[in-house]
Protein backbone atom coordinates (compact mmCIF):
# COMPACT_ATOMS: atom_id res chain seq x y z
CA UNK A 1 0.00 0.00 0.00
CA UNK A 2 1.26 3.69 -0.82
CA UNK A 3 0.11 6.88 1.32
CA UNK A 4 0.27 9.46 -0.70
CA UNK A 5 0.33 13.39 0.30
CA UNK A 6 -0.44 15.82 -2.19
CA UNK A 7 -0.26 19.63 -2.56
CA UNK A 8 -3.11 21.56 -3.39
CA UNK A 9 -1.23 22.94 -6.26
CA UNK A 10 1.24 20.28 -7.51
CA UNK A 11 3.87 20.74 -10.23
CA UNK A 12 2.24 19.75 -13.70
CA UNK A 13 3.70 16.41 -15.03
CA UNK A 14 3.81 12.66 -15.07
CA UNK A 15 5.49 10.60 -12.37
CA UNK A 16 6.92 7.46 -13.99
CA UNK A 17 7.07 4.13 -11.68
CA UNK A 18 8.43 0.73 -11.83
CA UNK A 19 6.40 -1.50 -9.47
CA UNK A 20 8.06 -4.55 -8.72
CA UNK A 21 5.86 -7.57 -7.32
CA UNK A 22 5.45 -10.97 -6.79
CA UNK A 23 1.48 -10.61 -7.81
CA UNK A 24 1.80 -10.54 -11.85
CA UNK A 25 -1.50 -8.04 -11.64
CA UNK A 26 0.25 -5.63 -9.90
CA UNK A 27 4.26 -5.84 -11.17
CA UNK A 28 4.60 -3.58 -14.34
CA UNK A 29 5.13 0.22 -15.66
CA UNK A 30 2.83 2.57 -14.32
CA UNK A 31 2.07 6.50 -15.43
CA UNK A 32 0.62 8.66 -13.37
CA UNK A 33 -0.47 12.55 -13.05
CA UNK A 34 0.61 15.02 -10.77
CA UNK A 35 -2.60 14.16 -8.83
CA UNK A 36 -2.07 10.77 -8.93
CA UNK A 37 -4.44 9.69 -11.61
CA UNK A 38 -3.72 5.91 -13.29
CA UNK A 39 -2.65 7.18 -17.09
CA UNK A 40 -1.27 4.08 -18.29
CA UNK A 41 -0.35 0.58 -16.59
CA UNK A 42 2.05 -1.91 -18.91
CA UNK A 43 2.09 -5.25 -17.19
CA UNK A 44 5.36 -6.61 -16.97
CA UNK A 45 6.38 -10.47 -15.91
CA UNK A 46 9.87 -10.17 -14.94
CA UNK A 47 11.28 -7.43 -12.21
CA UNK A 48 11.40 -4.32 -13.89
CA UNK A 49 13.40 -1.18 -12.40
CA UNK A 50 14.36 2.06 -13.21
CA UNK A 51 11.31 3.28 -15.55
CA UNK A 52 11.68 6.53 -16.18
CA UNK A 53 11.35 8.95 -19.31
CA UNK A 54 14.74 9.99 -21.21
CA UNK A 55 15.71 13.05 -22.86
CA UNK A 56 15.54 11.42 -26.30
CA UNK A 57 11.55 10.90 -25.69
CA UNK A 58 11.48 7.37 -25.09
CA UNK A 59 10.73 5.22 -22.20
CA UNK A 60 13.28 3.05 -20.78
CA UNK A 61 13.57 0.60 -17.76
CA UNK A 62 15.59 -2.21 -16.57
CA UNK A 63 14.04 -5.80 -17.00
CA UNK A 64 15.85 -9.25 -16.71
CA UNK A 65 19.85 -8.20 -18.11
CA UNK A 66 19.02 -5.38 -20.17
CA UNK A 67 17.23 -1.87 -20.71
CA UNK A 68 14.44 -1.43 -23.32
CA UNK A 69 12.99 1.59 -24.78
CA UNK A 70 9.11 1.82 -25.10
CA UNK A 71 7.73 4.54 -27.92
CA UNK A 72 4.60 7.18 -26.43
CA UNK A 73 2.44 3.14 -27.17
CA UNK A 74 4.59 1.59 -24.99
CA UNK A 75 5.90 -0.24 -27.92
CA UNK A 76 9.23 -1.82 -28.01
CA UNK A 77 11.67 0.02 -30.37
CA UNK A 78 15.31 -0.41 -28.78
CA UNK A 79 17.36 -1.93 -26.46
CA UNK A 80 20.73 -1.01 -24.83
CA UNK A 81 23.62 -3.23 -22.97
CA UNK A 82 27.40 -3.02 -22.37
CA UNK A 83 30.46 -3.52 -24.67
CA UNK A 84 33.32 -6.16 -23.29
CA UNK A 85 31.77 -8.51 -21.89
CA UNK A 86 30.20 -5.90 -18.95
CA UNK A 87 26.70 -6.68 -17.56
CA UNK A 88 24.01 -4.13 -17.30
CA UNK A 89 23.71 -2.59 -14.26
CA UNK A 90 19.96 -1.76 -13.46
CA UNK A 91 20.71 1.72 -11.62
CA UNK A 92 21.51 4.38 -14.86
CA UNK A 93 20.85 4.32 -18.48
CA UNK A 94 21.00 8.44 -19.90
CA UNK A 95 19.60 7.89 -23.38
CA UNK A 96 20.47 10.90 -25.23
CA UNK A 97 18.86 13.04 -28.11
CA UNK A 98 20.60 11.88 -30.75
CA UNK A 99 20.35 8.17 -29.24
CA UNK A 100 23.32 8.00 -27.94
CA UNK A 101 23.69 6.82 -24.06
CA UNK A 102 25.45 6.19 -21.22
CA UNK A 103 24.78 3.28 -19.05
CA UNK A 104 26.03 2.14 -15.81
CA UNK A 105 27.13 -1.62 -15.97
CA UNK A 106 28.88 -4.36 -13.55
CA UNK A 107 32.65 -6.06 -14.06
CA UNK A 108 33.93 -8.89 -11.81
CA UNK A 109 37.54 -9.03 -10.75
CA UNK A 110 39.92 -10.08 -8.02
CA UNK A 111 41.50 -8.17 -5.39
CA UNK A 112 43.70 -8.51 -2.33
CA UNK A 113 41.36 -8.40 0.84
CA UNK A 114 44.06 -10.19 3.31
CA UNK A 115 44.12 -6.16 5.31
CA UNK A 116 40.59 -5.99 6.15
CA UNK A 117 40.13 -9.84 6.82
CA UNK A 118 39.44 -11.11 3.12
CA UNK A 119 41.37 -13.54 0.89
CA UNK A 120 44.86 -12.52 -0.62
CA UNK A 121 42.94 -12.90 -3.78
CA UNK A 122 39.25 -12.27 -3.35
CA UNK A 123 36.68 -12.02 -5.89
CA UNK A 124 35.04 -8.16 -6.21
CA UNK A 125 32.20 -6.80 -7.87
CA UNK A 126 32.97 -3.10 -9.03
CA UNK A 127 31.49 -0.80 -11.68
CA UNK A 128 31.66 0.89 -14.88
CA UNK A 129 30.39 3.74 -16.85
CA UNK A 130 30.21 3.54 -20.75
CA UNK A 131 29.09 5.91 -22.78
CA UNK A 132 28.62 4.94 -26.94
CA UNK A 133 27.78 7.44 -29.87
CA UNK A 134 24.26 7.35 -32.09
CA UNK A 135 26.16 4.34 -33.91
CA UNK A 136 26.71 2.36 -30.72
CA UNK A 137 30.41 2.99 -30.94
CA UNK A 138 31.82 2.89 -27.69
CA UNK A 139 33.50 6.44 -27.26
CA UNK A 140 34.08 6.32 -23.05
CA UNK A 141 35.00 3.51 -20.30
CA UNK A 142 35.67 4.43 -16.56
CA UNK A 143 36.21 1.41 -14.34
CA UNK A 144 35.93 1.93 -10.46
CA UNK A 145 38.25 -0.70 -9.89
CA UNK A 146 41.15 1.45 -11.73
CA UNK A 147 40.43 4.27 -9.35
CA UNK A 148 39.11 3.41 -5.95
CA UNK A 149 40.42 0.90 -3.36
CA UNK A 150 38.18 -1.68 -2.81
CA UNK A 151 39.52 -2.20 0.95
CA UNK A 152 37.19 1.27 1.15
CA UNK A 153 34.16 -0.38 1.27
CA UNK A 154 32.32 0.45 4.38
CA UNK A 155 29.53 -2.05 5.44
CA UNK A 156 30.12 -4.97 3.50
CA UNK A 157 31.19 -8.53 4.53
CA UNK A 158 34.67 -8.93 2.86
CA UNK A 159 34.53 -13.07 3.02
CA UNK A 160 31.69 -13.25 1.15
CA UNK A 161 32.11 -13.46 -2.96
CA UNK A 162 31.41 -11.76 -4.53
CA UNK A 163 32.39 -8.33 -2.49
CA UNK A 164 30.52 -5.79 -3.48
CA UNK A 165 32.64 -2.78 -2.64
CA UNK A 166 31.57 0.29 -4.80
CA UNK A 167 27.77 -0.33 -5.46
CA UNK A 168 27.45 2.60 -8.05
CA UNK A 169 23.78 3.53 -8.00
CA UNK A 170 23.72 6.96 -10.26
CA UNK A 171 25.40 8.41 -12.99
CA UNK A 172 25.00 12.21 -14.35
CA UNK A 173 26.32 14.44 -17.12
CA UNK A 174 27.27 17.90 -16.98
CA UNK A 175 26.88 20.62 -19.81
CA UNK A 176 30.61 20.10 -20.03
CA UNK A 177 30.53 16.74 -20.54
CA UNK A 178 31.40 15.34 -17.15
CA UNK A 179 30.29 12.64 -15.01
CA UNK A 180 28.75 12.87 -11.43
CA UNK A 181 29.23 8.70 -9.59
CA UNK A 182 27.44 8.07 -6.67
CA UNK A 183 29.19 4.94 -5.21
CA UNK A 184 27.08 3.50 -1.99
CA UNK A 185 28.69 1.23 -0.58
CA UNK A 186 32.04 3.88 -0.46
CA UNK A 187 29.62 6.92 0.64
CA UNK A 188 31.52 8.72 -1.93
CA UNK A 189 30.32 10.89 -4.43
CA UNK A 190 32.86 11.36 -7.47
CA UNK A 191 33.23 13.96 -9.95
CA UNK A 192 35.09 12.03 -13.31
CA UNK A 193 36.88 14.54 -16.03
CA UNK A 194 34.79 12.87 -19.04
CA UNK A 195 37.64 13.16 -21.99
CA UNK A 196 40.75 11.35 -19.74
CA UNK A 197 38.91 9.73 -17.11
CA UNK A 198 40.90 11.59 -14.14
CA UNK A 199 39.23 11.95 -10.84
CA UNK A 200 38.56 15.82 -10.65
CA UNK A 201 37.45 15.39 -6.75
CA UNK A 202 36.16 13.01 -4.22
CA UNK A 203 32.92 13.94 -1.74
CA UNK A 204 32.42 11.74 1.02
CA UNK A 205 33.93 8.03 2.33
CA UNK A 206 37.41 7.51 3.17
CA UNK A 207 39.10 9.85 0.78
CA UNK A 208 36.69 13.40 0.85
CA UNK A 209 38.34 16.59 -0.06
CA UNK A 210 35.57 18.60 1.47
CA UNK A 211 34.74 20.36 4.35
CA UNK A 212 30.89 20.08 4.69
CA UNK A 213 29.24 23.67 6.45
CA UNK A 214 27.24 23.06 9.60
CA UNK A 215 27.67 19.49 9.15
CA UNK A 216 29.48 16.67 11.46
CA UNK A 217 28.67 13.38 9.69
CA UNK A 218 28.73 13.84 6.18
CA UNK A 219 27.32 11.25 3.83
CA UNK A 220 26.25 7.51 4.41
CA UNK A 221 25.22 5.15 1.24
CA UNK A 222 23.91 8.12 -0.49
CA UNK A 223 21.59 7.71 -3.60
CA UNK A 224 20.65 9.79 -6.85
CA UNK A 225 23.51 12.42 -7.32
CA UNK A 226 22.13 14.84 -10.10
CA UNK A 227 24.03 17.92 -11.73
CA UNK A 228 21.08 20.74 -11.29
CA UNK A 229 20.94 23.66 -13.88
CA UNK A 230 22.16 26.34 -11.25
CA UNK A 231 25.28 23.64 -11.25
CA UNK A 232 24.79 22.76 -7.76
CA UNK A 233 24.36 19.10 -7.17
CA UNK A 234 21.45 17.26 -5.56
CA UNK A 235 21.29 14.00 -3.89
CA UNK A 236 20.08 11.93 -1.51
CA UNK A 237 21.64 10.73 2.04
CA UNK A 238 20.31 7.52 3.09
CA UNK A 239 22.66 8.02 6.60
CA UNK A 240 23.12 3.92 6.92
CA UNK A 241 26.06 4.74 8.99
CA UNK A 242 24.98 7.86 10.69
CA UNK A 243 25.13 7.03 14.94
Amino acid sequence: MIDSVFSLAPTPGKVYISIVSGDRNVAGLSVLDENANLLNFVPIQTAVFDFLMQPNGEMTYFGGSKYYGLDSAFQLVDSFGCANSYTPDDHELIVQKDGGYTILGDMLTYADLSSVGGSSNAEIQGNVIQTFDSGGNLTFQWRGIDYYNATDAQGVNFTHAPVDFEHANSVDIDFEGNYLLSNRHLSEVTKINGKTGAIIWRFGGKHNQFTSLNDTIGISYQHCARFLPNKHILLFDNGNYHA
